[in-house]
């Protein structure tokens, strides 16, 4: 994961240059790339289309018999993948200076960023595989 964010760090200047229509010049070559429209429909497609595949995938890895073995645990830790990116998000937009309804809808992004990273790290650490 650590691995993956470095790369993300490295990479993003030269997606975000590349995505946003820059020119670049490399030995003499003149590379000119078209600007995307980050509120597209087209964009967003591609977006719900990911977190579909990701999820997916999550599920067919998913191992109910392990679940229900868990108990108690299990449910605890789904209860604060859920409560603890509200509340921070919320916190973090009122110490922003963000509204109440603002503040609660960060919280809600939150929620939905952090599943593709739970679900990630789930898989890399096979504790969701196909039993």
């Amino acid at each position: 994961m650590i691995g993956e964010i470095l790369a993300g760090v490295f990479l993003g200047w030269i997606s975000i240059a590349i995505l946003t229509g820059q020119t670049f010049t490399f030995f003499g070559f003149t590379l000119t790339f078209p600007a995307l429209d980050y509120l597209s429909q087209e964009f967003d497609f591609l977006a719900d289309i990911g977190i579909l595949f990701l999820m997916f995938i999550s599920g067919l890895s998913t191992s109910l018999r392990q679940l229900k073995s868990m108990g108690k645990t299990s449910v605890y830790v789904a209860i604060g993948g859920i409560i603890a990116p509200l509340f921070l998000g919320f916190i973090a937009g009122i110490s922003f200076g963000f509204t109440r309804m603002d503040s609660i809808i960060i919280g809600l992004i939150l929620i939905h960023a952090a599943d593709g990273v739970r679900v990630r790290n789930l898989l890399d650490s096979e504790v969701l595989t196909n039993k």
